[in-house]
């Protein structure tokens, strides 16, 4: 019995020693790969740098859309049916802000499990202060003829202008004469 034991402990270190061999193989290689990769991005960086920007319409636009987001702001939201294939909205309503998705939350559900290189990732809070999460289910915000809320739930498709928009039998477009929100974009770089 004592034998097999012993046996059994040699086998587990030579298993061992083994798959470490093999890791430190792997790591000599991906040290390899990291070299070649790094040699040809300094190439690259070399000879077609990056252009750097003082300024991004990008950003400018990303920072107006975040601040009608937070701030608040009229719009439209209309309501598209899945798989209807017309284009043409289901229904639409005067709203407040942009439609939020049904996952959207105050709080991380989350937790962080394990430590140090061995942890798991946690969902990162978005600028607008609420976690997302995926889903084809969208809450509106809509504006009554009286200009009372309502929530309205809508499981399809769901679009939001800050312009009130028609369908012209083909797409959707701005109403003439139609409403603007109050929110001034700035579109500033």
């Amino acid at each position: 019995m004592m034998k097999k034991r012993i046996a059994l402990a040699s086998a587990l270190v030579a298993v061992s020693l083994a798959a470490t061999a093999c890791n430190k193989d792997a790591s000599k290689a991906d040290r390899a790969d990291k070299r070649v990769s790094d040699n040809i991005q300094q190439q690259f960086q070399t000879n077609q740098p990056v252009p750097q920007a003082s300024t991004s319409q990008l950003r400018g636009n990303l920072i107006d859309i975040l601040k009608f987001q937070t701030e608040g702001g009229s719009s439209w939201s209309y309501f598209f049916g899945l798989g209807t294939g017309s284009g043409k909205p289901l229904y639409s309503c005067p709203s407040i802000g942009d439609p939020i998705p049904i996952t959207d939350q105050l709080t991380n559900p989350e937790k962080t499990a394990g430590r140090n290189s061995s942890s798991t990732a946690i969902g990162q809070m978005e600028p607008t202060g609420v976690f997302t999460g995926d889903s084809a289910g969208t809450n509106v915000i809509c504006l009554g003829a009286g200009g009372e809320p309502y929530k309205l739930y809508w499981e399809g498709f769901v679009m939001a202008s800050s312009v009130e928009l028609i369908w012209d039998g083909s797409a959707m477009v701005p109403k003439p004469g139609g409403g603007v929100s109050e929110h001034k974009f700035t579109g500033k770089k």
